[in-house]
């Protein structure tokens, strides 16, 4: 079964939404599980998540520990999992989707609700 591509990016914005709202590690653990699903269903493999995250996780781990100083260390360990799910999450929709059918399909989607 093939969604289509405006699903695919009201899902993401919505996903988005959903990890912004979160605050408790039991939601975390939730996110994560879909999200490994998620992975296993679209054959996402270890290494296209570790491909994604490699360039930005030095910036991730400063603004960690940025964050430890002033924050607190539950606070930095939370961003951090928010934004690799996001990275995750982000990439996972391009894995599935060439950006140019997700922009083709973007601009029939404008043009329908015009």
């Amino acid at each position: 079964m093939r969604i289509k591509s405006e699903w695919k990016i009201i899902i993401t914005l919505i996903y988005i939404i959903i990890l912004f709202m979160t605050n408790t590690w039991l939601e975390y653990g939730i996110i994560f599980a879909l999200l490994a699903a998620t992975c296993a269903i679209a054959k996402f493999s270890f290494y296209d998540i570790i491909k994604a995250i490699r360039k930005i996780l030095p910036i991730l781990i400063l603004i960690a520990a940025i964050n430890i100083y002033g924050a607190g260390i539950e606070v930095a360990a939370k961003m951090f999992v928010r934004i690799t799910f996001l990275i995750i999450g982000s990439s996972l929709l391009l894995h599935v989707s060439t950006p140019l059918e997700l922009a083709a399909r973007n601009r029939n989607f404008n043009e329908t609700v015009k």
